[in-house]
């Protein structure tokens, strides 16, 4: 019992000085306790501010400047006087079997200081463009029409310019028919005359406006020996000359 006592004692006498070491310090009051102030800028200082790294901004390269350029006028085709035939309508006296009658057509062309461009039959300048080679050796019937077909002098591969629609059109063109009576009293009528001429392209194709003309003359004329040749006038626009 003794014993346990003592125990006792001695536990206690332990306690108390590590108890009194857990205590509050006391406050020393005269010690300055600084709080965290926020710090104020001097004026004309400027505050260091972290920029955020500069955005990598990909740019088309500039355009390059095109000028576009209108398309090319095409180039107009030239055109052709390609054919040429006549149609005749006889009259009361027929062109015998035997009786020739030969057609040609010429291109005219003026002279300065002769004839005026209006007096067609005054000009000086001609040049053949057609003409009947085979001349028809058959009977015209009394009020039949027939028709003659003529052979050009030039073609595509022979001086192709003297065919030209800007050569042959600027004066007109001059149509003869020429009668040959097989015996002196022999006499033919002409009544009407119908010149028909075309105008193409290399390519066969015809002249917008001008690609089949046909020009009509009504002569009235008795064909017979020392009066047997018929003229006719055909003007730049392809109209009857009278």
């Amino acid at each position: 019992m003794k014993t346990l006592r003592s125990v006792l004692i001695a536990v206690t006498f332990l306690a108390g000085p590590v108890s009194a070491q857990v205590k509050q310090l006391p406050v020393d009051r005269n010690k300055t306790v600084v709080k965290d102030q926020p710090v104020k800028m001097q004026p004309g200082i400027k505050t260091n501010t972290v920029k955020p790294a500069d955005t990598v901004v990909k740019q088309s390269p500039p355009a390059v400047a095109t000028t576009t350029q209108p398309p090319a006028a095409a180039t107009p085709p030239a055109y052709y006087l390609v054919s040429a035939r006549v149609r005749v309508a006889t009259g009361d006296d027929n062109k015998e079997l035997q009786s020739g009658a030969a057609v040609r057509i010429f291109k005219l062309s003026y002279t300065p200081g002769g004839a005026s461009p209006g007096d067609f039959k005054a000009y000086p300048g001609q040049r053949l463009l057609f003409e009947t080679r085979d001349e028809p050796t058959r009977e015209f019937k009394v009020n039949s029409t027939n028709e003659i077909d003529l052979k050009s002098i030039y073609s595509f591969s022979y001086q192709p310019v003297d065919i030209m629609l800007g050569y042959v059109e600027p004066y007109g063109f001059k149509a003869v028919i020429t009668y040959s009576p097989n015996f002196p009293l022999d006499a033919w009528r002409i009544n009407n005359v119908t010149v028909v001429l075309e105008i193409k392209d290399r390519n066969g194709n015809p002249h917008p406006y001008m690609g089949y003309r046909e020009i009509l003359f009504s002569p009235n004329k008795l064909m017979k020996a020392g009066d047997n040749t018929l003229e006719l006038f055909i003007d730049k626009n392809f109209m009857r000359q009278l």
